[in-house]
């Protein structure tokens, strides 16, 4: 069950979906906090965070630029957004000079093999303003997920300072938003 889930996130055509609660209130937070662009999208999937950005016109006046490591993810994303910049790269190594983006955005987790220090460390890098993650939290089935000492650790250890975490309740699991502010 838990795969075919996965299969169908990876192919959805979020443009005829609602956008799930967790990442309503992580967008919350972008449009309250986050005032020069680009916008930096990790693990951008086939444009799940776009679509919610795009639908609350935060993305009107900054601009967006989405990265993930799938090349049939992010042609997808391409075929669906024309004209919207998606990139192949790794959120371990962003493909930015430090303090280049306004923020960096990374909804649903880390992505395949980069740790949260190492995704911190290079979001708090490249961005000027803040850092919004979408975490899934401690307890999920399977034992994956972050606790909340972990997260802080990472971001303090990386320069950054969480100023906002938020849970979310789900079905299957909690998750955690977080704005993380970067050194000036």
């Amino acid at each position: 069950m838990e795969t075919q889930l996965q299969d169908v996130a990876a192919d959805a055509d979020w443009r005829k979906l609602p956008i799930d609660p967790a990442l309503s209130v992580l967008v919350d937070l972008v449009e309250i906090h986050q005032r020069s662009g680009p916008i930096v999208d990790v693990t951008c999937g086939t444009g799940r965070v776009h679509e919610a950005l795009m639908r609350r016109l935060v993305l009107r006046a900054v601009g967006y630029v989405g990265i993930d490591t799938s090349a049939e993810a992010v042609g997808r994303a391409r075929e669906r957004y024309p004209g919207v910049d998606f990139r192949v790269a790794s959120g371990g190594v962003l493909p930015f000079p430090s303090g280049e983006v306004g923020a960096v955005i990374c909804a649903g987790g880390t992505g395949p093999f980069v740790s949260l220090a190492k995704l911190a460390a290079e979001c708090v890098r490249v961005a000027r303003g803040h850092v919004f993650l979408e975490l899934p939290l401690r307890g999920l089935p399977g034992g994956s997920g972050f606790g909340d000492e972990e997260v802080v650790a990472a971001f303090t250890s990386a320069g950054g300072r969480v100023l906002d975490f938020l849970v979310v309740e789900g079905d299957v699991g909690d998750m955690g938003l977080v704005r993380a502010g970067v050194k000036p």
